[in-house]
């Protein structure tokens, strides 16, 4: 057990992991530490970071207002050719060389790739996407979508419940789709 001291007082903190390497971002931080040494700390001076995600191609910067990319000691907002880009990030996840984000506010769902961003047409608000593959399970808040897109509900009871509100996590494990609401836990096989 290793603990590392967070000096930034109470605020909401995102992490990503490459390597040996722990990222840690907040609304005014950027800090990168390597075997729980801090090893670089930056002044955030943008939009309050709300997703952090490591990659081969560098560290992708998740924020209220856009999406940057930091490679080395070089930060760039992500835009394709025809100025498209999201107008804030809530998630990132990777999904082989494709970046998978969930836009802040709007919960729309868009596929970075080729340098070319893409929205996917789904009911939002997204609230986690788990990719596999060739495919992306998408869960909004009260229905499960796979894409290449298909909308796929096993269980009504779970969407049309008036307790429930909502899925808060996708877990894609083996021949299992494990689903987190506030309530329950859901397991349901992989849709063939």
């Amino acid at each position: 057990w290793h603990r590392i001291r967070l000096p930034w007082g109470f605020t909401r903190y995102v992490i990503a992991t490459y390597g040996d390497t722990l990222w840690v971002g907040t609304s005014t931080r950027l800090a990168r530490f390597h075997d729980g040494i801090k090893l670089k700390e930056w002044r955030w001076q943008l939009q309050p970071i709300t997703a952090l995600l490591a990659t081969d191609d560098g560290l992708w910067i998740g924020t209220t207002g856009s999406l940057y990319l930091l490679r080395d000691t070089l930060l760039v907002e992500v835009r394709d050719t025809q100025e498209n880009f999201p107008t804030g990030v809530d998630l990132l996840k990777p999904w082989g060389k494709r970046i998978i984000v969930v836009e802040h506010n709007t919960g729309k769902l868009g596929i970075w790739e080729h340098n070319s961003w893409q929205y996917l047409h789904f009911t939002p608000p997204i609230v986690d996407v788990e990719p596999k593959s060739d495919t992306i399970f998408v869960g909004s808040r009260y229905q499960i979508f796979t894409h290449p897109h298909t909308m796929w509900e096993t269980d009504f009871s779970l969407f049309f419940n008036p307790n429930n509100t909502g899925i808060r996590d996708i877990i894609v494990h083996h021949d299992r789709v494990i689903l987190l609401t506030q309530h329950a836990l859901y397991m349901y096989p992989v849709p063939k």
